[in-house]
């Protein structure tokens, strides 16, 4: 199957592909895509007197699934922020976005997470102990407010103890 071209939405002057290209719709250059600080494609779009940038997937899915509906999110179905085509394409709600991220490991949670303060270990030992959120708290180098969250299970809920 061959490559599919439709016009940019807000952008006529540019067409995206079904495999995440973006070109000049006179001429037919592709444009050079960037990575964002966030690790998504954009490409530079000038729009009259004036450049704007783009994020890729955002213009894939506007050309070929439509606008994006108040609460929905584009999803990238393999995890892959790079990958703009079209058959990796979804639109979802921000909760199943969320969910898909989590299932697929890309949230990092508990000690993969940059602010973790407590490993699995210590967890596992807080939530065993009867001692005072006040106490654990000094051991363990946290509030007793984070320690509150632990056994209430606000916070580490998805660990199995």
């Amino acid at each position: 199957m061959s490559e599919r071209w439709r016009r940019a939405v807000g952008a006529d002057s540019y067409e995206v592909s079904d495999l995440g290209r973006v070109r000049q719709a006179r001429g037919g250059r592709i444009l050079r895509q960037h990575k964002s600080s966030y690790g998504y494609q954009q490409v530079h779009l000038n729009l009259g007197h004036r450049w704007i940038m783009k994020r890729v997937h955002r213009l894939v899915t506007g050309a070929f699934l439509g606008p994006l509906r108040a609460g929905y999110e584009t999803n990238h179905k393999d995890g892959r922020k790079e990958n703009n085509a079209l058959s990796n394409l979804e639109h979802v709600t921000g909760t199943e976005n969320q969910h898909h991220a989590y299932v697929n490991g890309l949230k990092p949670r508990g000690e993969r997470h940059g602010c973790c303060r407590l490993t699995e270990h210590q967890v596992r030992a807080i939530l065993a102990s009867s001692r005072n959120n006040c106490d654990l708290g000094r051991f363990y180098g946290v509030s007793d407010s984070a320690i509150a969250s632990v056994k209430k299970r606000r916070s580490w809920a998805w660990l199995k103890v």
